[in-house]
């Protein structure tokens, strides 16, 4: 549980672009990062109670409201409001940074478009993962 405002960091950018793996392990396996990940997550995973209600949880969000298909249509719709509404193009005029390379972008697409499918496939293969991680054997 982090501060809200650092979800730019959930998906696929930075120390955070690997498709697998916790963030409650970054301390673990990047003991040089500046960002301290607090010890309760591994204590709550000690907690087989916690473990089963979140493995439940878990499989049933992903029947809902975190499907595949759910996640996708919002990313598209989303994407379909930001563009109608022109606030695509003003970002793009005053922050000209498709196509380049910065500090925490893993990926550099060259479009609007290439972005939006970058983060559909890098979300997708991110919750095959967890599928597999939070099935209930963990």
């Amino acid at each position: 549980m982090g501060p809200i405002w650092m979800a730019n960091l959930a998906f696929g950018h930075g120390e955070l672009s690997k498709k697998s793996g916790w963030m409650f392990e970054l301390n673990q396996r990047t003991p040089e990062s500046e960002w301290l990940v607090h010890f309760w997550w591994e204590r709550l995973l000690e907690d087989d109670t916690f473990r089963s209600a979140l493995a439940t949880r878990w499989a049933a969000l992903r029947a809902s409201e975190l499907s595949n298909e759910a996640i996708i249509d919002r990313i598209d719709t989303h994407a379909s409001r930001l563009n109608y509404a022109g606030a695509l193009d003003r970002n793009v005029e005053t922050w000209t940074i498709l196509g380049k390379k910065i500090p925490s972008n893993t990926y550099v697409g060259s479009t609007y478009a290439e972005e939006i499918a970058y983060l559909k496939e890098w979300l997708t293969d991110r919750l095959v993962w967890m599928d597999a991680e939070l099935s209930g054997s963990f």
